[in-house]
């Protein structure tokens, strides 16, 4: 059982505020006989509770996130080039360092880093998931700040901003094309794994896949099996299995993968 201090936090969170109203507006319509209103707020209070009360969005999440789980950085092989896929990192005039890390995603340098400073290949594409200034992708960033590291002899190569997964790893493409290189690394999250693997293996890859994030697996073997007031982290977790189930569903419609749309 939770702490009443982090039951506290969770009813004064979003997450909590929107729940207790929705039970507050279902005691009031039951009150007025608004039996309708009643089963509707209910219900919505409910389904919250089930996704953000539960491990049940973890575990969806982990299930995703399973086959690349537990892969120890010394039995990674050699390749041609590492493919970091962007995200996790964002500029900022008000940090030090002139940028900001997001929780989780940021493993994907992280691990990114250690391959590097591993050896693995002799050179590293570091992806760019969004323009967060003009004419620069968050892949600049990376970039700039993994040169200062001096982690290795690898080359680094910044590629432009891209709208996706499909978009970035066309972009990856053209330079493995120009190099000459069949075989990369591709690091990313490990529920976005799959889908990742997918695209670069459609465009004629061959892909060692090294995840470096995994929130679901996390978030499921946590003590906790219920928390009494549904928390945003559970949202979340939910939010990123159902963004990969559809993503999922249109690359197959789209054939940017060779899979079926509910494999």
């Amino acid at each position: 059982m939770q702490s009443p201090k982090l039951i506290l936090e969770h009813l004064i969170a979003p997450v909590g505020i929107a729940w207790s109203l929705m039970l507050l507006i279902a005691l009031c319509s039951f009150a007025r006989g608004r039996m309708f209103t009643t089963f509707l707020a209910l219900v919505s209070a409910g389904v919250l509770s089930l996704f953000g009360s539960t491990r049940i969005s973890a575990h969806l999440l982990a299930a995703m996130e399973q086959p690349y789980a537990g892969q120890g950085l010394d039995k990674v092989p050699v390749v041609d080039a590492i493919v970091m896929l962007g995200a996790g990192l964002s500029p900022s005039g008000e940090e030090a360092a002139g940028f900001h890390l997001y929780e989780g995603e940021a493993n994907r340098i992280a691990t990114t880093l250690e391959l590097i400073k591993r050896g693995r290949a002799r050179a590293v594409v570091i992806g760019g998931g969004g323009a967060p200034s003009p004419g620069r992708s968050d892949s600049h960033y990376v970039t700039n700040w993994i040169s200062r590291l001096n982690l290795g002899p690898a080359e680094l190569i910044a590629l432009p901003a891209a709208a996706d997964t499909r978009e970035e790893a066309l972009l990856a493409q053209a330079v493995c094309r120009q190099r000459g290189w069949k075989r990369i690394i591709v690091v990313t999250s490990g529920y976005h794994m799959k889908r990742a693997e997918a695209v670069y293996q459609r465009l004629g890859l061959d892909v060692v896949p090294v995840a470096g994030d995994f929130p679901g697996l996390t978030g499921a073997a946590s003590r906790y099996l219920f928390d009494p007031v549904p928390s945003l982290p559970s949202i979340e977790l939910l939010s990123l299995y159902l963004h990969e189930r559809v993503g999922w569903i249109v690359y197959c419609w789209r054939g940017w993968i060779n899979a079926g749309m509910f494999s």
